[in-house]
């Protein structure tokens, strides 16, 4: 079709033809036109004369009979591609391709039968539909080897088999069994065997953690990568399955303080790894897995940066032994019990702070007031703007005078009242009631502790 056309235009010439507009007329493609005429060229009936853009010329057959000469036949190429058809049977795709392998004879310097043999290991291993990139792949790894026989060409080819074979029962066992490999795939597969000296074992077992997430074989590039770079090249089934062994148990624990944070979906990485081996550097397992526990407290989410900021506060406490974190922890536990239990006399909401907790260290154990005290007190502040604070000056004040009693206090801070308000009624001229601190009652189904109920009853006056 293509050899008519171009003989119809060289009788009856319109317009320079291009092969595009070819393409367009004909309904195919220009590869397939420029294959086509470069085929009618090696049996001598067009010349090429341009090869940017491409033009041929067609022989004059009629001139060529009457001067009894013969038409110039590429011989080699009717060998190469019958050869190719004995051995493979007759295909047109093919034949497209196997030309192509023909024209990269000269240029890769490469003899007739060490591309007979190239075109035979790609039909062989790839099928008739093999990708051409790849046969070019593949014809210029040959070439770079500059073979003097066919045995040299054979053991790359050989190679390329193995290669072939074995990165294809890799994918297949990542679950691709719908396609062959691809020529990055190849690519791959020839640079961890034979830049970074890798057994196919070793490939096979190191491919088995990639089903942990995205089985494919970029992702499996990455754990080669990581494992030559912690062990050097060449490593076998038996180190790479060390390597996996070893990289399980440090990231078991990682995996078991995400849980502890909240956070199991998660996926382990490296860099948590190394996160987590930074906590280890500060704290032994148990005490960073109690230390993810008190993060949650309250069903909430934690995160790593908490628990270094809790590890470094014990570390400046210092905390060392897990006996001294468990003490230290359920003291905190206690106080922030008894926090909430006035924050709920108080009728107040929010979370303990720390703050508050160095308060009441203070008043235990640096000013030796006890908790019948404190809550006796705490009454005093009931209404308060900020409850804490004002019971803070309380105390102080009750420290100051040498106050050791809820009734003594109470009485005192009375006294204080009705001399303030005398003095503020003096002052502007008017008559202020007593002010009363608020009185209020509290639910008498809480959890607050009986002995508590009962003082903040006595405290406040209440029924």
């Amino acid at each position: 079709k293509v050899s008519l056309y171009g003989l119809m235009q060289c009788y009856h010439p319109q317009e320079r033809t291009s092969i595009e507009q070819m393409g367009q007329y004909l309904s195919m493609t220009e590869e397939e036109i420029l294959f086509a005429y470069r085929h009618w060229e090696q049996f001598g009936l067009v010349q090429r004369t341009g090869d940017h853009p491409p033009a041929f010329r067609y022989v004059n057959l009629k001139e060529l009979t009457l001067s009894n000469r013969e038409v110039t036949v590429d011989m080699g190429w009717v060998a190469f591609k019958n050869a190719v058809a004995e051995a493979h049977g007759y295909d047109e795709k093919l034949e497209k391709k196997v030309f192509n392998c023909y024209e990269w004879i000269a240029e890769m310097h490469l003899t007739d039968a060490m591309m007979l043999q190239l075109v035979n290991h790609m039909v062989t291993t790839h099928g008739k539909r093999f990708r051409i990139k790849d046969a070019r792949a593949l014809c210029e790894q040959v070439a770079e080897s500059k073979p003097r026989t066919a045995q040299d060409v054979e053991e790359i080819l050989q190679r390329d088999t193995v290669v072939w074979q074995n990165c294809r029962k890799l994918l297949r066992s990542l679950g691709k069994r719908n396609r062959e490999p691809s020529d990055h795939e190849l690519s791959l597969y020839r640079h961890w065997v034979a830049d970074w000296g890798f057994t196919p074992q070793a490939i096979e077992e190191a491919s088995r953690e990639t089903l942990k997430g995205e089985p494919n074989l970029q992702y499996l590039n990455g754990i080669l990568q990581r494992m030559r770079k912690d062990h050097g090249d060449g490593m076998d089934e038996k180190q790479v399955a060390a390597d996996i062994a070893d990289s399980e148990a440090r990231r078991a624990p990682v995996r078991d303080l995400l849980n502890a944070l909240q956070l199991g979906d998660i996926k382990v990485s490296e860099g948590l790894v190394r996160e987590y081996e930074e906590l280890r550097d500060m704290y032994p397992p148990e005490i960073i897995l109690l230390a993810a526990e008190v993060c949650c407290r309250g069903g909430r989410k934690g995160d790593l940066e908490d628990v270094h900021d809790l590890l470094a506060a014990w570390q400046t406490r210092g905390l060392r032994t897990t006996d001294e974190v468990q003490a230290f922890v359920k003291q905190v536990n206690a106080q922030n019990a008894f926090i909430r239990q006035l924050n709920r006399l108080w009728e107040i909401r929010g979370n303990v702070k720390k703050g508050d907790r160095s308060l009441l260290e203070k008043w235990r154990d640096e000013w030796g007031f006890s908790d019948d005290m404190i809550v006796g007190c705490a009454a005093l502040a009931d209404g308060a703007e900020k409850p804490m604070a004002y019971l803070n000056g309380i105390l102080r004040e009750c420290r100051q005078q040498n106050i050791t009693t809820p009734e003594e206090a109470v009485a005192r801070h009375r006294e204080w009242k009705e001399s303030a308000d005398r003095r503020r009624s003096e002052k502007r001229g008017k008559v202020v009631s007593e002010q009363q601190y608020t009185q209020r009652e509290y639910e008498e189904n809480s959890d607050l502790p009986d002995w508590m109920k009962k003082r903040w009853k006595e405290m406040t006056g209440g029924a």
